[in-house]
C-alpha cells in the first residue's frame, strides 16, 4: 500500500522555519511517518509526488521530508512548491509516496559568459 494522503497547506515560514524556504523539503505529521514505517516497503531516501487537486494544470512536483512535526492533517511547504503548483494557504494538497530513479545524465548552460 502506498501512501497516499490529502493535507491542508501552509508555508514553512508560518510556523518559524524560514530557513526551510530555500529548499525541497516538506514538514509532515507523525502519522505519516507511522503509516510510512508500517507500510510494506518504505523506500529511503522518502520522496513524495505533490500535486493540487483543485488545479487543472496537471502540474506535479516532487519533494523530501525534513520532518514529521506538523499538526495532524496539515502538511508545511516552501513558498515556491505553493507558487508551482498554484497553491494558496490552507487549500489541500495530495501527497503521495513516489520512486524515483537515479538520474543518468544533467546539460549544464550558463545564463552569462561570466
Amino acid at each position: 500500500m502506498d501512501f497516499d494522503q490529502f493535507y491542508r497547506y501552509y508555508s514553512v515560514s508560518s510556523i518559524g522555519k524560514p530557513h526551510a524556504e530555500n529548499g525541497d523539503k516538506i514538514i509532515m505529521p507523525p502519522s505519516a511517518l507511522h503509516r510510512l514505517v508500517l507500510g510494506p516497503q518504505v523506500a529511503y531516501p522518502m520522496l513524495f509526488q505533490l500535486n493540487n487537486p483543485n488545479s487543472e494544470s496537471g502540474r506535479v512536483t516532487h519533494c523530501g521530508v525534513l520532518e514529521f512535526v506538523a499538526d495532524e492533517g496539515f502538511v508545511f511547504l516552501p513558498s515556491w512548491i505553493m507558487h508551482n503548483l498554484f497553491l494558496q494557504e490552507g487549500n489541500l494538497v495530495h501527497v503521495k509516496s513516489q520512486s524515483l530513479g537515479k538520474g543518468t545524465y544533467v546539460k549544464l548552460q550558463p545564463h552569462t559568459k561570466d
